[in-house]
């Protein structure tokens, strides 16, 4: 019979309390990025630089 030959016997066990937290966690960041995206345009959005740009002095 397939499986009979195991060399530890079958044991039930239970999530710990961290793999439920993990758990929760992912759930919540997803739908938080699900969510954030139906706000975002569907084109880029240009937005004027403060920072100031110096030529390369080595080339």
């Amino acid at each position: 019979m397939p499986g009979s030959d195991l060399s530890q016997p079958a044991s039930s066990t239970e999530p710990s309390r961290r793999s439920a937290c993990i758990t929760v966690s992912t759930l919540s960041a997803i739908t938080s990025r699900l969510t954030s995206e139906k706000c975002m345009p569907s084109w880029p959005i240009e937005i004027p630089s403060d920072t100031e740009m110096v030529p390369n002095s080595s080339g």
